[in-house]
């Protein structure tokens, strides 16, 4: 668990890459503000009225998005950033 805000991680894009990867993030009172569960890349927006954030061992390690991320060509199995990995339009 992981605190969100000027004392743990800031708010930001975040990603890793991993198999079953299971996240949440959370409230002051603890509720469940988000969730998700997927393989491949995995993409989370911690926000600044984010209290916490979790993560499974699965995800591997997390990484803030970088706004100057060169756009991909492909990708496999997962989330992306449509804009700041991937162009707009139909992919195949």
């Amino acid at each position: 668990m992981h605190e969100v805000g000027p004392t743990g991680l800031p708010p930001a894009v975040y990603v890793a890459a991993g198999d079953l990867c299971t996240w949440e993030r959370r409230d002051e009172a603890g509720e469940v503000l988000a969730t998700d569960t997927g393989s491949g890349q995995t993409l989370v927006e911690l926000r600044p009225t984010d209290a916490t954030f979790i993560s499974a061992e699965g995800c591997g390690w997390w990484s803030a998005l970088a706004p100057d991320t060169p756009q991909l060509d492909e990708v496999g199995p997962g989330t992306f950033a449509v804009g700041r990995q991937l162009a707009p339009g139909r992919w195949r």
